[in-house]
């Protein structure tokens, strides 16, 4: 009876362990499931029943999740104040749709590879409207 308490202890420890790593990676691929579970060598079906059987862990993959998104909000904030013009229509069009749509629609016309940049399209706009063509 002994032997199965401590093995079962081990087990525990090992998968304990196992999470600590998997968090590790997590954090250092930037959310990325695959890759952190590969990096320590368990299936990403693994990493989701932790998620269900442990809340603790579930915890924490989502508080890491939550971290990235900071860092990237952070990076888009930084690079609307560095004023490139296309972070700063990103923002816009999605903190604020309403006064925002003939963008959205413009940027999703280009969306498909055409390398038109937004400011081209209204300068040509303009000089169309400039030279009475519209």
């Amino acid at each position: 009876m002994k032997n199965k308490f401590n093995r079962f202890n081990t087990i525990k420890k090992r998968i304990a362990r196992q999470k600590e790593l998997f968090l590790k990676q997590f954090k250092k691929n930037t959310g990325n499931v695959s890759i952190s579970c590969v990096a320590i060598g368990i299936d990403r079906g693994t990493y989701y029943n932790w998620r269900k059987t442990d809340k603790e862990f579930a915890r924490k993959a989502d508080e890491a999740i939550f971290s990235i998104h900071e860092k990237v909000e952070d990076q888009l904030l930084k690079n609307i104040f560095a004023g490139k013009e296309s972070s700063l229509f990103f923002y816009l069009c999605n903190r604020m749709p309403e006064r925002w749509k003939s963008i959205q629609k413009i940027e999703q016309r280009f969306a498909s590879g055409t390398e038109a940049k937004i400011d081209q399209l209204l300068s040509s706009l303009a000089e169309e409207l400039k030279n009475g063509s519209r």
